[in-house]
């Protein structure tokens, strides 16, 4: 295979981690010689520059709204002949409904990140034996439960590629530098690091994303948190370029706006970056975690609400430099060896053929 449709879920390019996943996917596709055809909503026709040109995009204009969806439904049935005789990898779920009358959906395969949920997508899975890619173990279990079949589902983590910090340079600091990189939004433990700051006055904490204005009378009261925004890939890079620590205290509160609660079943994208970066990490303890980390290994997994934990955590990986270097160098190799975008591509025409 040497083609393929690629349609996104939402709308597209955003500052969000739907965005990234596809940015990073295709484009590890076209490096392996995939010709990707990219299909996504858009409400201008805004392509992204981080798409590599070998990607051709095809925004369809949609506004956005309460029947978004459906309009994007009948846009993509206007093009049906010419999707329905390439290989399709979905990521829209509005968008397996096409397939309903298809005889070629052999070469369909629907990438799940999350339950399925709605009766009408598990039944079309089901019934047209669409293969389905889930983005952890704990994921195909629960598809599992609900289609009474594990024959069509395969296990494809999220991942991510191996950073060259040889342009980025080095800055001098005072104190150890402790970096939390990703979404502020609620479950993501911004306010454990709060008070991680305000105990350990003796390190630096910097803060990589968009904050919500409720946190922002507990930053001005600690002079060692700095709060740096959204950032590109390349100005993170300078960010954690010297950091001694990296933090990925998710919470058990880290619920979607459906009420599904991703610890039951995520692919934590922000760890497969994280273990990039050749940092040490300290990162809630949960068994979606345990799929791809192992505790005092390639990270120190803590329980999620218990401060004293993180401190004592952070505290041992500053005090032993071996450890922090056994840590991340571990961290480094696994994702070589098994979490790189290229190497997700390559199980994704597995399941192809």
């Amino acid at each position: 295979m040497n083609k393929l449709i690629y349609i996104a879920p939402d709308y597209f390019p955003e500052q969000k981690a739907n965005s990234i996943h596809v940015i990073n996917q295709v484009n590890a596709l076209a490096r392996i010689d995939i010709k990707v055809q990219l299909i996504y909503k858009s409400e201008n026709g805004e392509t992204s520059n981080e798409i590599l040109k070998n990607v051709e995009q095809t925004p369809i204009h949609i506004r956005r709204g309460r029947h978004s969806n459906v309009s994007f439904f009948f846009a993509l049935c206007r093009r049906y002949k010419w999707i329905n005789n390439t290989p399709v990898l979905t990521r829209s779920r509005i968008s397996v409904m096409l397939f309903l009358f298809s005889r070629r959906s052999k070469k369909v395969v629907f990438e799940a990140h999350e339950p399925l949920n709605k009766l009408w997508l598990r039944i079309l899975v089901m019934s047209k034996r669409i293969p389905v890619i889930a983005i952890s173990a704990a994921l195909e279990k629960i598809i599992c439960r609900e289609t009474n079949d594990s024959g069509k589902i395969s296990i494809l983590h999220d991942g991510s590629d191996l950073v060259d910090f040889s342009d980025i340079c080095s800055k001098k600091k005072h104190k150890p530098k402790v970096v939390y990189v990703g979404s502020v939004g609620r479950g993501r433990g911004i306010e454990l690091i709060l008070k991680l700051a305000a105990s350990l006055g003796e390190c630096d904490f910097h803060i990589v994303g968009n904050l919500e204005e409720s946190f922002e009378v507990s930053v001005l009261n600690l002079t060692n948190v700095s709060f740096h925004g959204w950032k590109s890939k390349l100005e993170i890079l300078q960010i954690v370029k010297n950091a001694d620590v990296l933090l990925a205290p998710y919470q058990n509160d880290l619920k979607l706006d459906n009420g599904l609660n991703t610890l039951d079943y995520m692919s934590p994208l922000k760890i497969f970056e994280y273990m990039s970066f050749n940092v040490p990490m300290v990162v809630s303890d949960y068994p979606v975690i345990r799929e791809v980390l192992d505790n005092q290994i390639d990270a120190l997994l803590v329980e999620p609400s218990d401060i004293d934990q993180w401190i004592s955590a952070i505290q041992s990986i500053l005090a032993n430099p071996d450890l922090a270097t056994f840590l991340s160098n571990n961290a480094l190799n696994k994702l070589e060896s098994n979490f790189t975008w290229e190497r997700r591509a390559e199980g994704i025409l597995n399941i192809f053929e």
